[in-house]
């Protein structure tokens, strides 16, 4: 009976395990990395996301309920092996905000860049595409 649970357990937890590493050149949501990977993430996504006000007030938008509840963009970089970020792409555009949406894009997208241009990255990130959401969304 012990033998059964035990084979059992394997059995099961095998396929959870091979669906938790990714290959490192396929595209992965930052919430999705291994714990380890997500505390080095977080720890350089944090300054961006304090900026994100300040770039978007360089746009002129200022998120509100009554026609600007989401200001935000889905987007993925390439880390190559050399630790510099290699691509940045909008993946989409998540920004409703009338006139001033593109403008808006454009003001968020170059921050984002110029954010992750300037950084090394960790040896266990390098060789990744990482996808996240970069911007704000308001709960109206």
């Amino acid at each position: 009976m012990k033998l059964f649970v035990v084979a059992l357990l394997l059995f099961i937890g095998r396929p959870a395990c091979a669906q938790t590493a990714a290959e490192p050149d396929t595209l992965v949501w930052s919430y999705e990395l291994p714990r380890g990977q997500r505390v080095l993430w977080d720890s350089l996504y944090e300054p961006l996301r304090k900026q994100y006000r300040e770039l978007l007030r360089k746009a002129g938008v200022i998120p509100n309920c009554a026609n600007c509840g989401r200001v935000s963009l889905s987007m993925q970089i390439e880390i190559g092996a050399d630790g510099k970020m290699q691509a940045c792409s909008i993946l989409q555009n998540n920004i409703y905000c009338g006139r001033k949406s593109a403008k808006a894009k454009e003001v968020l997208y170059d921050g984002v860049r110029a954010h992750f241009e300037k950084l090394v990255f960790p040896a266990e990130l390098r060789g990744r595409k990482i996808a996240f959401q970069a911007g704000v969304a308001l709960k109206c």
